[in-house]
């Protein structure tokens, strides 16, 4: 099997990092289509008007102690008063800590969550390819081919030497019980081959790695 210098670029991450522009735009427009079904949600379900300072004692948050007694949902809370921060301008409350309060808040417009949105892209993509940067540092193929439109979900048929296999490869993007944005990269190996013959219990990072690098006798 041929041997490939260490530094040589990691095709796979290559191939990847050629799908920068679509797979940013997909990530800030799945971004874009939360935040402003947030912000409604919110409008539509505090307790008094986002915009009204006419009774200062009370909270917009339907999840507080006050309006929803001590049995509240601490996560349910915590989630609001995040995303109360996020998508909406505090006034002259811009550190949160009067959230409690009937502040005068008025939902972010459409320009600025779409620069959060292209933040938002550029972290994550960076971290998704940071994380297979990682994963595969040791496996140099020299050939890879990928299957798909979706640059968030696609398939890459990869060739190292004798060795075949695919890697499907997702970006997900979950939110936590308060609310917090974060990301996971599942890459799920199949299809391994060798000299055109399936390899029983190959299916995962480790066995590809040993395929792929065969110790020498």
């Amino acid at each position: 099997m041929k041997t490939r210098n260490k530094e040589t670029t990691n095709l796979i991450v290559e191939t990847l990092e050629a799908q920068i522009t679509p797979a940013k735009a997909a990530l800030a427009a799945r971004w874009m289509q939360w935040a402003i079904n947030r912000q409604q949600q919110i409008i539509d379900t505090a307790v008094n008007p986002l915009v009204s300072t006419s009774n200062p004692s009370a909270s917009p948050n339907p999840h507080s102690r006050q309006n929803a007694g001590r049995g509240a949902d601490v996560y349910m809370r915590t989630a609001w008063d995040n995303d109360l921060r996020s998508l909406f301008d505090l006034g002259d409350d811009p550190d949160g800590r009067r959230l409690f309060r009937n502040r005068p808040y008025t939902a972010k417009s459409e320009a600025d969550l779409r620069v959060k949105a292209d933040l938002h892209a550029s972290d994550v993509w960076a971290a998704f390819i940071c994380k297979m940067s990682k994963k595969f540092a040791k496996i140099n193929v020299d050939s890879v081919t990928i299957h798909g439109a979706n640059p968030l979900v696609n398939m890459l048929h990869c060739i190292v030497g004798d060795v075949a296999f695919t890697l499907t490869n997702s970006i997900v993007t979950k939110i936590s019980p308060n609310g917090l944005w974060f990301n996971q990269f599942p890459a799920r190996f199949g299809n391994v081959t060798q000299n055109g013959e399936a390899v029983k219990n190959s299916a995962s990072l480790k066995a590809v790695e040993a395929l792929c690098n065969p110790q020498p006798c």
